[in-house]
């Protein structure tokens, strides 16, 4: 059976922009021609429907190539209270079932060229008993990017969060930082990139400052689409 390339994108926390990340790589990779599926395999925080919940981080995903896939496959786990989903599925006296995030996968694997996937939180963001985001990025066994701030303070979260990927085996294709908001300029926001691919032995793909706009990253990711085609390929980053 043909299987899909694909992308997992984490972040060193949440509310760093993953959902801006993975839509915009989405479309821009389906600008390049490919076939692209989008997954948000674990959602909370989610909004009701006649369907069950639904996450608005999933429906961003879906609206960034036009939706080709069923929801019920992009985001199959999802529950009401924006906590930890392991916390929330505690409060539904529910688990998350790995296993049918699994079979979703592997289907939206045999039908689209290319697969986005976003995570939710960190690393380290409890699933369900024993498995983190961590967990379920080995079980796919998809190489990452890690979305991370320009701030003061990134250095230490960033390089934690390479550092206990790699310890797991997983392929840390690169970084993306990404300002969510105005940022004040400073020596820290300077150098903070060079620092980051020093001690981390990992390239910043794609330096996103704020912009209202969001058609001023067009070009940006773009440019961020063609590396992470180009570095999937040589790498043989099968899903």
């Amino acid at each position: 059976m043909n299987r899909a390339r694909g992308i997992f994108v984490t972040g060193t926390d949440t509310e760093v922009g993953k959902t801006f990340l993975a839509a915009g790589l989405a479309k821009a990779l389906k600008e390049l021609g490919l076939d692209i599926g989008v997954m948000k395999p674990v959602a909370s925080g989610g909004r009701r429907t006649e369907n069950g919940f639904v996450s608005d981080d999933a429906l961003a995903l879906a609206g960034a190539i036009g939706a080709p896939d069923d929801l019920a496959l992009v985001n199959p786990v999802c529950f009401e209270a924006p906590l930890a989903p392991m916390v929330a599925a505690r409060l539904e006296g529910v688990r998350v079932d790995l296993g049918t995030v699994w079979q979703a996968y592997e289907t939206l694997a045999a039908r689209r060229e290319f697969l986005v996937v976003e995570g939710i939180g960190g690393l380290l963001v409890p699933l369900d008993e024993g498995a983190t985001v961590l967990d379920l990025i080995v079980m796919l066994g998809l190489p990452v990017l890690v979305v991370t701030r320009p701030t003061l303070g990134t250095i230490n979260h960033t390089l934690l969060t390479v550092q206990h990927a790699r310890e797991h085996g997983v392929d840390v294709m690169g970084l993306v930082i990404n300002a969510v908001g105005p940022v004040e300029p400073s020596k820290a926001v300077e150098t903070n990139p060079a620092v980051l691919e020093e001690w981390g032995r990992v390239p910043v793909l794609a330096n996103f400052r704020y912009a209202p706009d969001p058609g001023a990253h067009t070009e940006t990711f773009a440019a961020l689409a063609k590396l992470v085609d180009t570095r999937c390929r040589a790498r043989g980053a099968f899903s």
